[in-house]
């Protein structure tokens, strides 16, 4: 008799159960993973929209402001109309939080600046700004705080569950 090449049936069901079993731990890690993966990257996408007013408004010497939604779960973007102007315009449409990522639920908890309103961030033409912050949270209760000091610089505090 020659030698038989393949697996055998039993073979391949230990193979498949340990795979069951890899696949049952890993995929909610995974899941756990992507949720805060996506709050970081919210996160920064508005560290990032922060640090763009900042340069936009000493570069063209024009206030900017960024009024944060809660109840909406979106920000607003919007440029003085000119110099000495009270008037400011909207650039683009509101931009959702949720939207980042990979579309998984990010939530804006909180937003609380100084002055009137609280929820709006403003870059004077200087570059200086009414400090505060943001708070962002996830399905799995991790926030990420971004806070804006008076001179445009911010940093972000991350709690992961």
């Amino acid at each position: 008799m020659g030698r038989r090449n393949g697996f055998t049936l039993t073979e391949m069901m230990i193979v498949i159960a340990i795979m069951a079993v890899l696949s049952a731990i890993a995929i909610p890690q995974w899941n756990r993973y992507q949720q805060n993966a996506d709050l970081k990257t919210a996160a920064r996408a508005i560290a990032a929209e922060i640090a763009d007013m900042k340069s936009r408004a000493t570069t063209e010497q024009l206030a900017y402001t960024m009024t944060f939604n809660t109840a909406g779960n979106n920000y607003q973007i919007a440029r003085q109309q000119n110099p000495g102007s009270i008037t400011f315009d909207n650039i683009g449409s509101a931009i959702d939080i949720s939207s980042s990522g990979s579309g998984r639920a990010v939530d804006m908890t909180g937003a609380s600046f100084f002055g009137t309103p609280s929820n709006r961030l403003r870059f004077d033409a200087r570059g200086t700004t009414n400090n505060g912050n943001v708070s962002l949270r996830n399905a799995r209760n991790s926030t990420a705080v971004i806070t804006v000091n008076i001179t445009g610089r911010t940093h972000v505090t991350f709690s992961m569950q």
